[in-house]
């Protein structure tokens, strides 16, 4: 396997080349790798949530460890489906305290108490950070740099409680099912709906967007002029 980091024009080809191979790819197929990745990523999320909830003394002595927990740890889970070629579906129950309190506190004060609006732009920071993060994992040839590719934006993100569509899939259904006050009209409105629109439009756009615009078609206008500098008949020598 070669080492090293693909330019970021190769590495943005290379994920337009995934993108369209995920596309083309057969359902039953991708419904089977969607199961797989559940396994994985539920490893990931459940060490998080077992360091996180099983310790409320340190949560309420130190607030900001706990996030720096669950930001190392949450992110093994991606980690794993990148580097084995799963997708991302995750479920588990956690039914004994303070697991059980502990999660149902965390989404209450996430999406319950959060007002819509700071959701939804949060879930913008976190689709970026993670997309950005799948790029990188991209871009990146061997193994360990891969790994430490895909860990470092997802963990800024968990870290400081942007949410991620799927997980919050996970704890919002969850917290549900162990008692938590919020409904399933709560759930659409407050998880479902701004978490996908935010990750949809920070991924979209502050990376998909960008890399296609910057290294991909500015690129190609580029090379399509002749004079090499992409601007026509303007010319940027310092003379002038």
């Amino acid at each position: 396997m070669s080492t090293g980091a693909l330019p970021p024009k190769k590495a943005a080809e290379k994920t337009l080349e995934t993108g369209v191979h995920h596309l083309e790819e057969d359902l039953q197929l991708t419904f089977l790798k969607n199961i797989y990745g559940a396994l994985l990523i539920s490893a990931g999320g459940l060490l998080s949530l077992t360091l996180v909830t099983g310790t409320p003394g340190l949560s309420e002595t130190n607030p900001g460890l706990p996030r720096i927990l669950q930001g190392i740890t949450f992110p093994i889970g991606l980690v794993l489906v990148y580097l084995v070629g799963a997708e991302l579906y995750t479920g588990y129950p956690m039914c004994e305290d303070p697991f059980k309190s502990g999660t149902v506190s965390m989404v209450s004060e996430d999406i319950i108490e959060s007002q819509w609006h700071i959701i939804f732009l949060r879930a913008i920071l976190c689709g970026w950070l993670v997309t950005f993060s799948m790029m990188l994992g991209t871009q990146n040839q061997d193994g360990i740099s891969k790994a430490l590719a895909l860990h470092l934006p997802f963990f800024i993100s968990t870290a400081a409680k942007c949410p991620h569509t799927v997980e919050y899939m996970y704890l919002g259904s969850t917290a549900m099912f162990l008692g938590s006050r919020m409904s399933v009209g709560m759930f659409i409105w407050k998880c479902l709906i701004p978490i996908t629109l935010g990750n949809t439009i920070g991924g979209g756009l502050f990376t998909g967007a960008y890399s296609w615009w910057v290294h991909l078609y500015c690129d190609d206008k580029k090379a399509a002029h002749g004079d090499g500098n992409g601007w026509g008949n303007v010319r940027l020598d310092d003379d002038e």
